[in-house]
């Protein structure tokens, strides 16, 4: 069942500020080689999707550029040497995602074979007030910089 995809609203479009949180699932959405509806009822939909590592090799590349880290490490390659399927439960009526289940697979581990890792998450309360107090000891911290990033 691969057709029927939803078209994701514009996060720069009219409801933007709600809206910018679908930009890095929009960012999977086109990425993926097949992004899949596998379910549909009359409140949300239910997209599944897989990243491999080419996927992964290609964020890698993004992030960090091999002009800027020339070398590989370990870490690298077990972050490209993985499967990811997500599988996400959006709201028609205001494309928010509710569910989230992820699937892991990283190939080759050291300890011998695969490793598996799931994991699920429940999104709720996106319209509930917070307010969040920076303490005094923080507010002039200074930024620490990530190489590569």
């Amino acid at each position: 069942m691969k057709s029927g995809l939803p078209l994701l609203p514009d996060p720069g479009g009219p409801g933007g500020a709600e809206m910018g949180s679908l930009s890095r699932l929009q960012e999977y959405l086109t990425a993926a080689p097949s992004p899949t509806v596998v379910g549909e009822d009359a409140i949300s939909y239910v997209i599944t999707f897989n990243l491999g590592p080419d996927y992964f090799t290609r964020e890698i590349d993004r992030l960090r550029p091999r002009d800027v880290n020339p070398g590989r490490d370990a870490n690298d390659a077990a972050i490209a040497n993985r499967d990811v399927e997500l599988t996400f439960t959006i709201s028609k009526a205001n494309y928010l995602v509710s569910e989230v289940n992820e699937k892991v697979v990283t190939h080759g581990v050291q300890a011998g074979g695969d490793a598996l890792t799931e994991m699920d998450f429940k999104l709720y309360g996106y319209d509930t007030p917070i307010s969040i107090i920076v303490p005094p000891e923080a507010q002039n911290a200074p930024e620490v910089p990530l190489p590569g990033y």
